[in-house]
């Protein structure tokens, strides 16, 4: 049986929708067709950590409660000062490739640990069951 995708709530599509799709890292610059440079919009770190935020937390609320949702004003108060935080860190800001990247770290992560988990319960039952075929052949001798 597979598990089915949770939908995000529409504060967190919100979110996501204020980081421009396809913009060029910040300081680099593209040009439209008659060569002309045009600006490139940036991702400020409070665009980019309050999706971060409204994805992990969503995530964590969809497998372990509602309580673990934030509230539009939790994420925009941690996303101002998260941001803020990564903007002294990131000041050349971090682009959709970190974006990306931060994306696909919260996809994976889970995944990772929910195989790694399934894995260890494998290995317990198979050892329980090599436990009980030589409890049983010693017990028949």
């Amino acid at each position: 049986m597979t598990e089915q995708a949770p939908q995000m709530p529409p504060e967190q599509a919100r979110q996501f929708a204020q980081i421009p799709i396809g913009s060029e890292p910040p300081g680099s610059t593209t040009y439209n067709e008659s060569g002309e440079p045009i600006a490139t919009p940036a991702i400020s770190g409070e665009q980019l950590t309050g999706a971060l935020l409204a994805l992990v937390f969503g995530m964590l609320a969809d497998r372990r409660g509602e309580h673990w949702r934030l509230t539009e004003t939790e994420t925009e108060q941690l996303a101002k000062t998260g941001g803020a935080l990564m903007d002294h860190y990131m000041p050349q800001g971090g682009g959709p490739g970190t974006a990306f990247a931060l994306c696909m770290g919260v996809a994976l992560v889970p995944r990772l640990m929910s195989e790694r988990a399934k894995m260890a319960e494998e290995k317990k039952k198979q050892e329980a069951a090599q436990l009980a075929q030589s409890e049983g052949q010693a017990s028949g001798d």
